[in-house]
């Protein structure tokens, strides 16, 4: 899957993200608009057993925020590797990574076009536990 200038709402009861098996993603957040810099956003009312699941072989490029305030980010997989882009940013209620794959995680805002939300950078890179 490729994409520029997208955000994914994630919303509903029976919500949640799950790229499995072979599958790969480049996709990078809106630049403008009420949305800008957000790639994956999980509504604040999902269940904390909802999950946005990465999984298997492939290598995704995300270049944005993943909101998912109340559910769980996962990465899964061998080799599962995340964003050689510029800039990903994660926001979860919970984050696992299994496997023996790889994930790297930039903070180089500046060469990014994608904006960072406001609030969220830019900051030296941590993780929050």
């Amino acid at each position: 899957m490729t994409g520029n200038g997208v955000t994914f709402y994630v919303t509903g009861s029976g919500a949640g993200v799950d790229f499995g098996g072979t599958s790969s993603a480049t996709l990078s957040a809106p630049i403008t608009g009420p949305l800008a810099g957000i790639l994956f956003f999980g509504d604040r009312d999902l269940a904390t057993n909802k999950e946005f699941a990465f999984k298997g072989g492939p290598t995704f490029h995300f270049e944005g925020t993943i909101y998912a305030l109340t559910a769980e980010v996962r990465f899964a997989g061998h080799p599962t590797a995340i964003s050689p882009s510029p800039y990903t940013i994660v926001i979860a209620y919970r984050f696992t990574f299994n496997g023996i794959g790889e994930l790297v995680l930039n903070a180089d805002y500046a060469d990014s076009t994608v904006p960072v939300p406001t609030g969220l950078g830019p900051q030296e890179p941590r993780l929050v536990m």
